[in-house]
């Protein structure tokens, strides 16, 4: 009796720790949010043309936008939401400029300086990229088709899709929280950091990949942590239908879906991994290459030749192999070129993302070092070994990616460009691994 009391307190106990973590999470990241609408441009963001006619396009019931021949193609855009119409507003930048100078400088000021136009101004035509499946600017998408219904100016517009992508992003990155059995406090920390925000509070479909990705993560470590009960057909659902919307975003992060075989034996046989993984994995990997065959505008520089980049890369794959992994485990000359020209200036730029995820880190491994010399717990080494793989698998795919699109090839393979910090995002609770990766005694001796 006294054993079941204690159990029913510690339960009660991390059900009110996680409403508390879920709670301070959605005002810090509403107020949080709500400082980036107001004091940053809409359009200072990467690639925001791409974002915005993206999602004006999908507003007007545009689901797929395409020729047959991939060739880019035209839309009919509002001429008041053009980028040359928007120019007092307009600043493509890098993220590790924009957030600490927002943070410390106070914004830029944008709803002073926005243009409103007559909303009767007649329309034109205008270039769009499509570089992923539809579904990833839908909470803009929706925001923006009721702003046009109510008429809405284009600043209280922006506002309006500004603030649906945060609330997609605040209501699974919460979940993320809820559902996670360890580590909530470093769930909250590392959710609120203020790149992802920042992200989440813009018309980027980055949001997207963040939060489906850390919501993944989170369901795997739920599985293998609770292993003192069955498998709830939902949770069956779930793991299928997260893995098969991973390939809607940007592809390189479906690779984490390869934790599914990290799953507890106890739970999850081989014949069961290898169903899961076959509808998550193949049908959406297949869903994605059939639809990217069909309608996908894969973006690249306009310097970049992609046939003689691949052709090189096939006459000399150790060398490119060798320039992914290079590049993925130690910053290049591009990487600190964008916040400066050495890896202290470059963390110092991206201070509010590294001062999170550094106390994180090291509270994780106090806390690893707590555990091992408390009880002697014994480390998952499937999840945790997983996790590290499927981490460095998605930036190094990135990084081939971008070698392929974004780097002339011709002139080397040692610097590879187009990589920003932001890539790390979608992976951020990886860092929670120390929280996570060792198996419970007392979860053990319940099994038995």
């Amino acid at each position: 009796m006294q054993k079941l009391s204690k159990r029913g307190f510690m339960k009660d106990r991390r059900s009110l720790l996680a409403i508390v973590c879920v709670v301070v999470f959605v005002v810090l990241s509403v107020f949080m949010g709500g400082y980036f609408i107001g004091n940053i441009s809409p359009l200072r963001i990467p690639d925001p043309s791409t974002h915005l006619y993206n999602t004006i396009s999908i507003a007007h019931g545009h689901l797929v936008n395409t020729r047959l021949d991939k060739t880019q193609i035209t839309v009919t855009i509002p001429l008041k939401w053009t980028v040359d119409n928007q120019q007092k507003i307009y600043e493509n930048n890098v993220m590790c400029r924009i957030v600490p100078s927002t943070i410390s400088h106070g914004g830029d000021g944008w709803m002073a300086k926005i243009g409103e136009m007559d909303k009767n101004q007649g329309t034109t035509s205008g270039g769009i990229e499509n570089s992923y499946v539809s579904i990833v600017w839908a909470p803009q998408a929706l925001a923006l088709s009721i702003a046009n219904s109510l008429e809405l100016s284009m600043k209280d517009s922006y506002i309006l899709m500004r603030s649906a992508n945060l609330l997609f992003y605040v209501v699974l990155l919460s979940i993320c929280i809820a559902i996670i059995p360890r580590g909530k406090v470093a769930a909250t920390v590392l959710a609120l950091n203020p790149y992802s925000i920042f992200m989440a509070s813009s018309i980027s479909s980055d949001t997207y990949t963040i939060a489906l990705v850390s919501l993944f993560l989170a369901f795997i470590f739920k599985l293998c942590l609770e292993c003192e009960r069955s498998v709830e057909r939902w949770e069956m659902a779930m793991l299928v239908i997260l893995s098969v919307l991973l390939f809607m975003g940007k592809v390189p992060y479906a690779s984490v879906i390869l934790l599914i075989f990290a799953l507890p034996k106890e739970r999850f046989s081989l014949s069961e991994k290898l169903v899961y993984f076959f509808f998550g994995g193949f049908v959406g990997g297949a869903a994605y290459i059939i639809w990217s065959k069909l309608f996908l505008h894969i973006m690249h520089a306009p310097w970049v030749d992609q046939s003689a980049n691949m052709a090189l890369i096939l006459h000399s794959p150790f060398e490119a192999m060798k320039s992914i992994i290079a590049n993925t485990i130690w910053p290049s000359k591009y990487d600190l070129a964008l916040c400066g020209d050495s890896v202290a200036s470059m963390l110092h730029q991206n201070r509010w993302l590294v001062l999170p995820a550094a106390v994180v880190f090291v509270a994780g491994i106090g806390f690893m070092i707590y555990a091992q010399l408390k009880s002697r717990e014994k480390f998952n080494l499937p999840l945790l070994l997983g996790t590290l793989f499927v981490a460095f698998a998605a930036i190094a795919l990135t990084r081939a990616f971008l070698l392929l699109t974004w780097t002339d090839v011709r002139e080397g393979f040692s610097v590879i460009y187009g990589f920003q910090g932001r890539y790390y995002l979608p992976l951020i609770f990886v860092l929670l691994l120390p929280f996570i990766a060792y198996e419970s005694k007392r979860l053990k001796r319940t099994l038995e």
